[in-house]
């Protein structure tokens, strides 16, 4: 019984989107609202949302990756 363990060709599991996409719009959300200060010029420190925000998009890009495993064949 030599099996795949994953059926497609993406780097994340396919359950992992909701979280990946979530955190990655929340992450260029705030980068755009907090970027910019009132008269038009660029901040470099976007603020503690945005680091946070994507934190928990490359903590979910990594916990949904797909591993290359190589099972032993029976």
């Amino acid at each position: 019984m030599n099996r795949k363990l994953k059926e497609h060709t993406l780097p994340v599991q396919i359950e992992g989107f909701p979280y990946i996409f979530g955190g990655l719009l929340l992450t260029i959300a705030s980068a755009v609202i907090l970027g910019f200060d009132h008269e038009g010029g660029a901040v470099w420190a976007f603020g503690p949302l945005t680091l946070l925000s994507f934190l928990f998009t490359a903590f979910s890009v990594w916990f949904y990756r797909c591993p290359d495993i190589q099972t032993p064949k029976d």
